[in-house]
C-alpha cells in the first residue's frame, strides 16, 4: 500500500513538472542555478523553485545583499505567464508594496523554438511607496535571432540567441500633478524641473539573451549590465 501511495505521488509530481517545465526554462525542483549581475555593482543571486504545481510555480531569488524576490508563475499549453503576485523582502525593500498585478500575453512560449520565432508580454503593477500610490508596467517584445557557442562562467555552450525590447513606464498621481503644474509655469522659475519627474518618461531597454536547452539563460547583456550564470547544481 505504501508503495502505491509513494508511487501516486512521484507520478504526480512528474506530471506536474512536465506540464511547467521547458527546455528553454527548466523548472526542476532540486536544481540551483547561481548567477553574478555586474552594473553599478557586482551582485550575486541563487535561484530556485521552491513549490511546483500542475497549473504552476513559484520562483525564488536570493541575492548576496540579503534581499529576495517571491514571484509566482501560472503554466499552461501556451506557455508561462507572472506573475500572479511578486514579494520582494529584504534591507529597504518594506517600503514598497504591490496591492495588484496584472498581466496578459505570454512571458515564455512552450514549443520548439526557431530562428525568428516571436512573442510579447504585458505586465502592470499597482502598488504604495512612503505613501505614494504609483502605477509600474513593462511591456516586452522578444525574438530568436539565431544560434551560436557563448562561454560563461559554467562552461561554454551552444545556445539560442534572443533580442529583447522592453519599455517600462512609472506613473503617480501626485507626480502626474506636479508635472501639469510645471508645464503651466506654475511652480518653478523658467527653464527650471524637477530630477524627480524623470520618473514619468518611458524607459527602453535593448538587451541580448543567451539560452541553453535543459539549462535555461546563462547570459544576458544590456547596455548598462550583464548577468552571467556562474554555476548550477543538479
Amino acid at each position: 500500500m505504501l508503495k502505491k501511495i509513494l508511487g501516486t505521488g512521484l507520478l504526480l509530481l512528474s506530471v506536474a513538472q512536465a506540464r511547467c517545465d521547458s527546455p528553454y526554462f527548466p523548472v526542476r525542483p532540486d536544481w540551483t542555478w547561481t548567477y553574478q549581475n555586474t552594473g553599478t555593482q557586482i551582485q550575486t543571486y541563487q535561484q530556485t523553485y521552491p513549490e511546483i504545481g500542475t497549473e504552476g510555480f513559484t520562483l525564488l531569488m536570493s541575492f548576496n545583499d540579503g534581499k529576495k524576490l517571491l514571484s509566482h508563475w501560472t503554466c499552461g499549453e501556451v506557455g508561462y505567464m507572472s506573475l500572479d503576485s511578486q514579494q520582494m523582502t529584504g534591507p529597504g525593500m518594506d517600503r514598497f508594496r504591490v496591492s495588484k498585478v496584472t498581466s496578459k500575453g505570454t512571458r515564455l512560449p512552450l514549443g520548439t523554438w526557431n530562428v525568428g520565432t516571436r512573442w510579447t508580454y504585458e505586465y502592470s503593477f499597482e502598488g504604495e511607496t512612503e505613501g505614494m500610490t504609483m502605477t509600474f508596467s513593462i511591456k516586452g517584445e522578444e525574438e530568436v535571432v539565431g544560434q551560436e557557442s557563448v562561454t560563461v562562467p559554467a562552461g561554454t555552450f551552444t545556445a539560442w540567441k534572443l533580442k529583447s525590447t522592453i519599455t517600462s513606464v512609472f506613473s503617480s498621481p501626485m507626480l502626474e500633478d506636479l508635472k501639469s503644474q510645471l508645464q503651466g509655469g506654475n511652480a518653478t522659475p523658467e527653464g527650471m524641473t524637477l530630477p524627480v519627474l524623470d520618473f514619468l518618461k518611458p524607459v527602453v531597454t535593448h538587451a541580448t539573451s543567451w539560452v541553453v536547452e535543459d539549462l535555461g539563460t546563462v547570459k544576458s547583456v544590456t547596455e548598462k549590465e550583464q548577468t552571467v550564470l556562474l554555476d548550477v547544481k543538479k
